[in-house]
């Protein structure tokens, strides 16, 4: 073959890039002898969102739904047709606008949203030859500008528990602190369990989970003209499990603190078949008597709450919160993934989306040290202001 390599290469190592920025790389190409290209060389960059699949029912007749919506589709050519090719190694570079108003990368259970490029090149005496190689584009939420990100999670639940004869035998209380609503990968989440034991039973086990709660909409035969339907899938991921022990009259707290995993943001921002929720559950089991449990909203963010610095006598001239400088984030893949969409011979590539992680938030990380969340009342949850479509 006068090809002997054919591959798409962008310009950072991660493959990250954001709405609004340029997609940027090169085609490398190493020729084994000089060739003429039939068609030239072409690049396709696309993003196309998908929604699996899923069974219902309509009229008594059993229906399938599913949706694709395209986000993306720019067509570039690189090299014109009929042009001569040398022998040796060519790089080819590429560089296209992404719009402002498309989702974030993401691969799910049910469905995804992918960007990638296609090259396609096309010799003289020899099959045309196709590679594509998917790349993450994120659509920035900075808690920064969520106003429901700043405020702390404090709640409360109770559990009367009866006797076997209808007797009232006690209740147990479960508080629960968490130093606010909003996180980003990579940034640790400081809490306080209070567990408070009026009753007669003891309790063994305490879990706080992360919940993600994913809504796929579909279409009646994928067409958007027909009937719509939802399909919800979840995802637990652990922050605290644990054998605690409560014994009858005994009052017992817990502080600690849990790394947010590396997980798509809240929303998905501009994207209209897909949903992502997240909730924060707290759940204390009692034998013969079923569970106390809290559940609030967490947001999660690409881009963190920054914490500011209020003026003071020794900055008599600020008029305004001066924000700390931060370290900037790494790149990190997704907990989970889906199939690439693109083959290496029989096997296909798994293919994780890479989101901002940050180490400098963790409990490890040098900024931070681990607190207590303030001592306050415990007050039912926050109310969010209008228009934060945020829960």
């Amino acid at each position: 073959m006068k090809v002997q390599k054919f591959e798409v290469n962008f310009s950072n190592r991660e493959g990250v890039f954001i709405t609004g920025a340029n997609v940027e790389g090169h085609v490398f190409i190493n020729l084994k002898q000089s060739v003429t290209l039939n068609n030239g060389l072409r690049l396709y960059i696309g993003g196309k969102g998908h929604c699996r699949k899923f069974p219902g029912q309509r009229r008594n007749k059993r229906v399938q739904y599913f949706a694709d919506v395209h986000y993306l589709s720019v067509n570039l050519e690189l090299i014109p047709q009929g042009k001569h090719l040398n022998q040796g190694d060519h790089h080819i570079f590429f560089s296209a606008n992404l719009p402002s108003s498309i989702p974030s990368s993401f691969e799910g259970s049910h469905g995804y949203i992918r960007y990638y490029c296609e090259a396609m090149l096309s010799t003289q005496g020899e099959s045309d030859q196709r590679e594509a190689k998917n790349f993450t584009l994120i659509h920035h939420i900075d808690l920064d500008k969520v106003p429901a990100a700043r405020v702390p999670i404090k709640a409360e639940d109770n559990e009367y528990i009866q006797g076997l004869c209808c007797g009232n035998v006690g209740e147990y209380t479960v508080k629960l602190d968490v130093d606010k609503t909003g996180y980003v990968p990579g940034e640790e989440m400081y809490y306080r369990i209070r567990l408070m034991n009026a009753s007669s039973l003891s309790t063994r086990s305490v879990s706080l989970i992360l919940r993600q709660i994913t809504t796929y909409k579909g279409y009646e035969d994928g067409k958007k003209s027909g009937q719509e339907s939802t399909d919800v899938q979840i995802q637990i991921f652990t922050l605290f499990e644990n054998q605690v022990i409560v014994q009858p009259g005994e009052n017992k707290q817990i502080n600690n603190s849990a790394t947010m995993p590396c997980l798509p943001p809240t929303k998905l921002v501009d994207c209209d078949i897909i949903d992502i929720k997240y909730n924060l559950v707290l759940t204390v089991p009692i034998p013969t008597a079923g569970k106390v449990e809290i559940i609030r909203v967490i947001i999660i963010g690409t881009m963190p709450v920054r914490p500011v610095i209020q003026p003071s006598d020794h900055h008599p001239t600020s008029t305004s919160p001066q924000h700390f400088d931060e370290e900037p984030p790494t790149y990190e893949e997704c907990v989970y993934g889906g199939p690439s969409g693109h083959s290496k011979g029989h096997a296909s590539v798994e293919w994780r989306p890479r989101f901002p992680y940050y180490r400098s938030l963790s409990k490890e990380g040098a900024m931070v040290q681990l607190r207590a969340p303030p001592a306050r009342e415990y007050l039912p949850p926050p109310v969010f202001p209008p228009g934060d479509n945020w829960v």
